[in-house]
């Protein structure tokens, strides 16, 4: 897009947009293989489900597959910058399948087939590998693979997996409750908690140990992680005072014959769950802290039009921000109208990955998370719009640590 005389737009951003439709993508995902394997698992080790809640797990297994690999092309996409329309491009479903996304969807995939063999046959052993397999899916990518420490990937594990258990269970819990009597549910609640009291102590320790393993420091209050991890943390404590609630109190209640409202405090609690689920697909938007480096990733580019100091929160491969410090080629002032960066790993095939920088103040821009999947050496190329017709492009090799130029 350009403008001649006043500036009437710009250019869409292309870069946050498949960000966006790839979280989308996988909080379908994500909660289709939810409901498969929780009411697989369910009727493993608590009661058997209905025949309507069967067939909508069912039809929840056969959904993981095609929005898993819409999922995946989303993923290609975004990394190389691209609009939704490119989705049918070979050069996207090339930089798709690099991606340790596909072993995620692979993961998911075969626990949704596992599941939905145990609804079928009624199998035990299927039902808790599909349990296995599903949460083995959730550290395969995403911010696991560049925590500060190996333990995330068997925290996340197991996070996801109670999770999965906690959640997907509620439903077929919530319809099993409907057509019973008063004993008869406080006997499914009872059947319910034990397994549920289990998975529950599992997901606290296990987000706890995520937690610490992180550099937290006073700052990391004011950052999009720590806001979208309390709003999490909140609607998981109100989850739990449910759950307490249910034990403590609904239980005894219905045992001596008296009412109680369980049917729509276990949806309430369901729905929480959910939304909890596609909170936590947010962190995608919203990358964990890193810890601070002394001598972080950068590259000084410098040329007779222009220079620029690129740097990065952290060495890839992982979620980085990307911070760019402009000035003229005599390091005076210099503020551009638009700021394009373009990063490229030519020995592993990777790029251009292209995103769009937003301006923080005259001379300083800052780009969107940006998931780097190797150690480079990246080749960096920046596309400054000094004005409507005049643009400078600045070039060159950023070497990460460990490496040697």
């Amino acid at each position: 897009m350009f403008s001649v005389g006043e500036v009437t737009g710009a250019a869409p951003d292309t870069a946050e947009r498949s960000a966006f439709v790839t979280v989308a993508l996988r909080a379908v995902m994500v909660m289709a293989l939810v409901l498969s394997v929780g009411a697989a698992v369910f009727t493993a080790s608590v009661a058997p489900v209905s025949a309507g809640m069967a067939r909508m797990a069912l039809g929840m297994a056969v959904l993981v597959l095609p929005f898993g690999l819409l999922w995946l092309g989303a993923e290609g996409m975004d990394r190389l910058g691209l609009p939704v329309s490119a989705l049918a491009q070979g050069a996207v479903w090339t930089e798709a399948i690099r991606s340790p996304v596909l072993y995620t969807v692979l993961l998911a995939a075969s626990a949704a087939a596992l599941a939905a063999a145990a609804l079928l046959t009624g199998s035990r052993m299927a039902a808790l590998a599909a349990l296995g397999l599903a949460a083995l899916s959730f550290p395969a990518s995403g911010h696991a693979l560049s925590a500060p420490t190996p333990l995330a990937l068997p925290l996340t594990a197991l996070h996801g997996g109670a999770m999965l258990f906690w959640v997907g269970a509620l439903i077929p819990l919530a319809a099993a409750l409907t057509p019973l009597d008063a004993s008869a549910r406080a006997a499914l609640l009872r059947r319910f908690s034990r397994p549920a009291v289990a998975a529950v102590l599992v997901l606290i320790g296990s987000g706890l140990g995520l937690i610490l393993i992180r550099p937290l420091q006073m700052d990391t209050l004011s950052t999009p992680w720590a806001r979208l991890l309390g709003a999490k943390l909140a609607l998981v404590a109100v989850m739990l005072a449910l759950a307490v609630w249910h034990r403590a109190r609904a239980v005894p209640m219905l045992a001596s014959k008296h009412a109680a409202p369980v049917r729509r405090t276990v949806r309430a609690e369901a729905a929480l769950g959910l939304i909890v689920l596609c909170l936590a697909m947010g962190f995608r938007l919203a990358p964990p802290p890193t810890a601070p480096m002394a001598d972080p990733p950068r590259v000084h580019i410098h040329t007779t039009k222009a220079m620029a100091d690129v740097v990065l929160s952290a060495s890839p491969p992982g979620a980085v921000t990307i911070d760019l410090f402009l000035a003229d080629g005599d390091f005076g002032p210099l503020d551009p109208q638009e700021v394009r960066l373009a990063l490229t790993d030519p020995a592993a095939g990777i790029g251009p990955l292209t995103v769009q920088a937003n301006r923080q103040e005259p001379g300083h821009w800052t780009t969107p998370p940006l998931t780097l999947p190797s150690p480079g050496p990246w080749q960096v190329k920046l596309v400054l719009l000094v004005t409507d017709f005049e643009q400078v492009t600045l070039s060159g090799e950023l070497v990460t640590e460990g490496q040697t130029e």
